[in-house]
């Protein structure tokens, strides 16, 4: 009916939400600025050192985890030429790689190990007990202000997001550059959970909770944040410490 009364826009939203209603899969996607601990809570979270996390380099491409009977890692290729500006859509070739390889090709380092690949996003597969029902975990670049190409990465991965999960750390409170964002992922995806990390690295990190509760609250979002430690998280799973891990939020 959309579609013989000329409302092509609305029969497009409509396709997509009857894909989502038949598609098993439960996407989440993690987003925020750069060097927040994304990377390290999705590791936290399934307890495995799958995404790469390191001090210099940031993650540059959309990076998704589901579940696999084994453990294996592709990596999503434009075809040669393709350009960002053009209307058409550039074939994609999936090709599977090293589980050793999947820093060189979802971080920065792929524009000096591969500057011959035009690396769209990275897909891994894990025999995870957490993501068996279907769940989908998606790892995203920084945000790095709202009209940056991490940010058009990040904004694009949420459109076709059922949840997402915010992180901020708990260096400081929110930015403005944040709550712009913020204001921007809500519009896209309404199902946001708040999430304050590096508890265990910032003693002050209740004065900045509280803080950004207050940014939400003046914005007028009815927002959880979960304060968390994913280094926590990552050691009570070493040890089997219930108690550590209940700590780690």
């Amino acid at each position: 009916a959309a579609t013989a009364y000329g409302r092509s826009d609305l029969a497009g939203r409509l396709q997509t939400a009857h894909d989502r209603l038949i598609e098993p899969d439960v996407n989440v996607v993690v987003i925020g600025e750069f060097k927040q601990g994304k990377s390290s809570f999705v590791n936290g979270l399934l307890n495995s050192q799958i995404c790469p996390v390191d001090d210099d380099i940031a993650t540059a491409v959309p990076t998704t985890v589901r579940y696999g009977p084994e453990r294996r890692a592709f990596s999503l290729v434009a075809s040669p030429g393709a350009s960002e500006t053009t209307d058409a859509l550039p074939a994609i070739e999936r090709r599977e790689i090293e589980f050793a390889a999947i820093s060189e090709h979802a971080t920065e380092q792929r524009r000096t190990v591969h500057p011959e690949l035009d690396v769209r996003s990275v897909d891994i597969e894990l025999d995870r007990r957490l993501l068996e029902s279907g769940l989908v975990i998606v790892d995203t670049p920084g945000v790095g202000g709202l009209g940056s190409a991490h940010a058009t990465a990040a904004l694009g991965a949420l459109s076709v997001a059922d949840a997402a999960i915010f992180l901020s750390d708990a260096s400081q409170e929110y930015t403005r550059t944040e709550m712009a964002f913020l204001e921007q992922a809500l519009d896209m995806c309404p199902h946001v959970t708040c999430v304050l990390t590096k508890t265990d690295f910032y003693p002050a990190w209740r004065k900045v909770l509280e803080l950004n509760e207050g940014h939400l609250g003046a914005a007028g979002y009815d927002l959880n944040v979960v304060p968390i430690s994913s280094s926590l998280r990552i050691e009570a799973m070493k040890r089997n410490d219930k108690q550590l891990n209940a700590d780690s939020g």
